[in-house]
């Protein structure tokens, strides 16, 4: 009970999942070898067990990839279609190796396979499905690594066109300020009401914790009147 309570804050919070990585793993791992036994005992039908194994993979590895995500500031709220579709295509993988794992244990039983058999036979496949948690967390490292925020900052000057105070404060992946095209000091730039340099703005890296501005991209191109 106090586990799930911990857990239920963690996802709350977000931030706080680095703290826990380790009994993270363990959870995933402790979940999978249970599911298993219980299928190899009887005391739990295929279609429970897919179920349960299903949910313990989608959860745990939603939780690696939030992990990993976090090692470069990026946070669950900040992630994009693209980051999220990632994310389900690791799951997916998982997912196809569900029912095979789940006859290989169920054909064990029905042989009258012992305690000993199921460690020795399906035991090495657990460890290594509960090591995919640590892959994921890396994986979301690499993949989110190269990513940095930077937020729209307006110039000293002493009035500011409304394309550029709209962009004040926004903050978003450099790849999204290179995608709507929209670059402080760029002359006689097509999006910007005072031409790209009259304004003086500029953009400035954000560090850990600032958070990328909800639907960031998407205000950019309204703001700038693009598609």
């Amino acid at each position: 009970m106090k586990l799930n309570i911990i857990y239920d804050v963690c996802d709350a919070i977000p931030e706080l999942w680095h703290i826990v990585a380790i009994k993270t793993q363990d959870m995933f791992y402790r979940q999978l070898r249970s599911y298993a036994l219980e299928l190899f005992r009887g005391d739990m039908d295929g279609n429970q067990f897919l179920t349960a194994i299903s949910g313990a993979i989608t959860n745990q590895l939603t939780k690696a990839w939030y992990e990993g995500a976090l090692e470069s500031d990026v946070f669950p709220q900040d992630m994009t279609d693209t980051d999220l579709a990632e994310l389900q295509r690791l799951i997916d993988e998982e997912q196809e190796f569900i029912y095979k794992f789940g006859d290989d244990i169920i054909f064990l039983a029905l042989l009258g396979g012992t305690l000993e058999d199921f460690r020795s036979k399906i035991g090495p496949r657990i460890d290594m499905w509960a090591n995919r948690y640590s892959e994921v967390a890396n994986r979301a490292k690499l993949w989110f690594g190269g990513k940095q925020k930077y937020v729209w900052v307006l110039g000293k000057t002493e009035e500011h066109c409304t394309t550029c105070a709209a962009l004040n404060g926004i903050v978003a992946w450099a790849e999204e300020w290179e995608r709507a095209k929209v670059v402080p000091g760029e002359a006689d730039s097509p999006y910007l009401e005072c031409g790209g340099w009259r304004c003086d703005c500029r953009l400035d890296s954000v560090g850990r914790g600032v958070r990328r501005s909800n639907n960031a991209l998407a205000r950019i191109l309204e703001i700038i009147g693009a598609s």
